[in-house]
């Protein structure tokens, strides 16, 4: 395919969403995710650099999540996995789908590859995370539930709620905002 021809250059055009994120962990996990009711962000490796953990949040400037799920993935950069198990270590929740194997590109140091691979080796995996955020007492938007999707916004003055139904079928119901 034209994705994977081995060019340095992919390009990700929002109308071939079929080639280059369907069907890869990163969509299921997200969409198994928000179908549930729980809240999506995405974060690169060099903002996860900013990471913090302050009184059971992981914190990114202003935001604060209660949770981290890391899909599962192939390669991870050593200061991401490292970045993370120590903010594991501090309390921090955050689960993996699975374990990275390697790291990217062909640039490290001779002892990365010893310290990624004892990183791993502190991670717990697991494929239902659904269940793992349940039993940790993260509960989901019970929003969900109506079928309209929603997005979620904590401000100084409250939490914003911007809700859309993208069915064919009106909606006429009770909202229960938790």
């Amino acid at each position: 395919s034209e994705y994977q021809d081995g060019s340095l250059f992919t390009p990700f055009q929002i109308h071939s969403l079929d080639k280059w994120l369907v069907g890869r962990p990163f969509y299921k996990s997200c969409n198994q995710l928000m179908d549930a009711g729980y809240g999506v962000d995405f974060f690169s490796d060099r903002f996860m650099e900013s990471a913090r953990y302050e009184k059971g949040y992981i914190v990114f400037g202003k935001a604060k999540y209660s949770s981290l799920v890391i899909s599962a993935i192939q390669y991870m950069p050593l200061e991401t996995l490292t970045k993370l198990t120590e903010l594991k270590k501090q309390g921090a929740k955050i689960y993996f789908e699975g374990i990275p194997n390697s790291i990217p590109g062909m640039g490290q140091k001779p002892d990365d590859d010893v310290k990624f691979r004892s990183l791993v080796k502190s991670l717990i995996s697991g494929n239902d995370v659904l269940s793992q955020l349940q039993k940790e007492g993260i509960k989901p938007a019970m929003l969900a539930s109506t079928g309209l999707k929603f997005i979620t916004r904590n401000t100084p003055e409250g939490k914003v709620y911007f809700i859309a139904n993208h069915t064919s079928q009106n909606f006429d119901g009770e909202i229960v905002l938790n």
